[in-house]
């Protein structure tokens, strides 16, 4: 004991750092190896026409991918389509685009040949500059079994919503996720490509997921549509007043209700509802996206790591079902969330090993090798399909390990401020100026198609 004390306590701090940093690498490993997507059913029970898809949106005329974006749904043939806006104007902007969408089809050169001018369409606008409000408001108006919500700036392959329908077909599935991928960022990429890696690894250990993102998600609707849902959803709080009180001696405002984090209220209620969730990552419902441009991008990262501190927290102390049923993903995702800063751990890692016998100037190299080759391990399926884009993120530029040290600063200060509800800069829940609106959506259906052009928009107004 005296001789482990005196000469190897370095060694034994650094292998215990050691095991606790990459002993959750491994096993992510192996749960990646593991994990097994739902088959497609020979005889489906459901299909993309039991679905319908709800695409929330407050930017309409400066959003250039809104049309493309609405397009690739529409060739999904979803029963349904409903666009929902903050205000009434934007409401008239989003029919105003998709007028422009059926009126260049079927001249547009679309693949696989669809007519998207026969899928149903309706519009409405909530009022609120807040997701979670337009949401709720599309979803108290849904008859189909399944809904899936996709991002204004998303673009589901045309197999998308029945590869979804797919995993419907077990009556434990109550949500599904779907493989994501980032176009132009590279940034935006890493954080895409990581995110997958982990909802991979975690599912294939216990079925568990860090959260379904709401870029595009498949949702039972009956899970949405009951035991107070709406108002738990558009009512949430973050009861602490004790730091509410020292949040206002510094002079910041206490959020009133949570505005972000939807989807991770949605992943924690069908959780707890009982219901499975499942990550589908597969080549047929894969979807890509944009996470707009890099000065933005900062933002919305910061507002991820605030959602996550929160929403982690909050799962951890309330929901023993996530306890027993996901024990790996709590270990593996969940509590590393909170504490996983490259910059601190790397620094630690390093400085432990200097302390050893062990470190001599190659031995060193090595071991900053071996550290910065383990982060390469989540890209690697983007790099196999992308291979020149080593040379952007890993060598000879470091632009991967740069932003994860720089990602580390921005989660100490999310952590220091994760009650700030701002949305990109500007605050999601704010009211929009009064303006008069209908509740009642405008629809776009076959029978009255017959009676208009192709392309033509009504408007009901209560």
């Amino acid at each position: 004991m005296t001789l482990i004390k005196n000469h190897d306590d370095p060694l034994v701090r650094l292998v215990s750092l050691l095991l606790l940093r990459y002993c959750r690498f491994c096993i992510s490993l192996y749960g990646f190896w593991r994990y097994r997507p739902s088959p497609a059913p020979e005889k489906p029970r459901f299909g993309s026409g039991d679905i319908t898809a709800i695409v929330c949106t407050t930017a309409v005329a400066t959003n250039r991918h809104f049309e493309e974006s609405i397009t690739n749904i529409l060739i999904n043939q979803p029963a349904l389509l409903i666009i929902v806006t903050d205000t009434v104007e934007r409401q008239r902007e989003a029919e105003g685009r998709y007028a422009k969408i059926v009126a260049r089809h079927p001249s547009q050169n679309i693949t696989p040949r669809t007519d998207v001018s026969r899928v149903a369409v309706s519009f409405m606008s909530s009022g609120k500059a807040d997701k979670r409000v337009q949401m709720a408001m599309a979803i108290r108006t849904v008859k189909t079994p399944l809904i899936v919500a996709f991002d204004d700036h998303v673009f589901p392959k045309h197999t998308c919503l029945q590869g979804i329908a797919n995993v419907f077909q077990d009556d434990r599935v109550g949500l599904c996720s779907v493989r994501k991928r980032r176009i132009f960022n590279l940034y935006g990429v890493a954080y895409l490509e990581r995110h997958n890696f982990e909802l991979r690894a975690t599912s294939g250990m216990d079925g568990g997921v860090f959260v379904v993102s709401g870029r595009a998600m498949g949702i039972r609707t009956e899970l949405v549509q009951r035991g107070g849902f709406d108002k738990a959803f558009t009512n949430e709080t973050i009861p602490l007043p004790t730091l509410e009180w020292i949040v206002g001696l510094f002079g910041s405002r206490w959020p009133e209700r949570v505005t972000i984090g939807d989807d991770n209220f949605i992943t924690s209620w069908v959780l707890n509802a009982g219901y499975l969730i499942k990550f589908q990552n597969t080549e047929d419902t894969t979807i890509e996206t944009t996470l707009g441009e890099p000065a933005t991008f900062v933002s919305k990262c910061l507002r991820w790591r605030r959602t996550t501190y929160y929403a982690n927290v909050r799962l951890l102390l309330t929901s023993s079902i996530a306890w027993q049923r996901w024990p790996w993903t709590i270990w593996l995702a969940y509590i590393p969330a909170l504490f996983n800063l490259a910059l601190l751990w790397d620094f630690v890692l390093l400085r432990a090993f200097c302390q050893t016998d062990l470190c001599t100037g190659w031995t060193l190299l090595g071991f900053s090798i071996w550290i910065y080759f383990t982060k390469t391990v989540k890209m690697l399926p983007y790099l196999f399909r992308h291979p020149q884009d080593f040379l952007l993120l890993y060598f000879p530029v470091p632009a991967y390990l740069a932003f994860a040290y720089f990602h580390s600063l921005l989660s100490f200060f999310a952590c220091l401020t994760f009650w700030d509800q701002s949305w990109d800069g500007g605050n999601a829940g704010h009211d929009v100026l009064a303006l008069k609106h209908s509740n009642r959506p405008v629809t776009h259906d076959k029978s009255e198609r017959d009676i208009v052009q192709p392309g033509a928009v009504l408007r009901c107004h209560g």
